[in-house]
């Protein structure tokens, strides 16, 4: 039984077969072998062939992986390099011409080639219609009845004038007169005795439009205005 290894009792310290579940000098109970410990290697101890070689592989280890790593950075570098000595060809468009007959990096397109700017429009001021409210005629600064008559003798011309609400609007009023062999009006507004019946007298309706609206008024000539008429359209007629 020597070939079986023997444990040491922690009681009476005689050794014994590691077989018995009890020393049998105290019968004391065999001590629990402790499982948690790490098992020793031969390359874990110190001297040993083992932990001679584990060195060596550790040291060529490290002389690859500085190789390696050299190799990558000699890599990188000449990509790099190479990269910046001969720069890939631009193609070229039609029309175009390059800077540099060397790089050809560089391109300036034609100007065939490109469209045209469509100019902006100029935006047309749309024209404002002149708006007013009310309008009326007016003779010497005061308004003008719808029916008046020419008592003054001599009067054969009155300048009338357009009046509107608001004032401030630009318009161009029409004049006009429901007989010409009476009464004619330009369009200034000034009216003017062409004919007059020298016996019964005679009259005419003034009317002036603006902007949808029209005023009027009645005019009569009395008989005697006819002796100041170089000519009396009413005879001609």
């Amino acid at each position: 039984m020597g070939f079986l290894p023997e444990i040491t009792c922690p009681r009476c310290g005689k050794k014994y077969s590691v077989t018995r579940r009890q020393c049998p000098h105290c019968n004391a109970a065999r001590p629990k072998q402790n499982t948690r410990a790490a098992a020793t290697t031969a390359s874990a101890l110190s001297g040993t062939a083992e932990r001679a070689r584990a060195a060596m592989d550790g040291h060529w280890q490290l002389v690859f992986a500085g190789i390696l790593a050299a190799a990558v950075l000699l890599a990188v570098i000449v990509l790099i390099v190479g990269g910046e000595s001969s720069p890939t060809a631009t193609p070229s468009l039609p029309g175009s011409s390059t800077g540099s007959d060397n790089s050809g990096t560089a391109i300036t397109v034609s100007d065939t080639y490109l469209p045209s700017p469509s100019p902006s429009p100029v935006p047309t001021p749309e024209a404002q219609e002149a708006t007013i409210t009310s309008m009326e005629l007016v003779f010497l600064n005061q308004t003008l009845a719808p029916d008046v008559t020419l008592s003054k003798d001599g009067q054969t011309e009155i300048q009338l004038e357009l009046r509107t609400f608001p004032q401030n609007v630009d318009v161009t009023p029409e004049w006009s007169s429901s007989n010409e062999n009476i009464l004619v009006v330009d369009q200034t507004g000034k009216v003017t005795v062409v004919g007059v019946d020298p016996v019964n007298g005679s009259n005419a309706t003034i009317t002036v439009k603006c902007c949808g609206l029209e005023a009027s008024s009645i005019i009569r000539v009395p008989q005697y205005q006819a002796a100041h008429l170089t000519e009396n359209r009413y005879n001609a007629g």
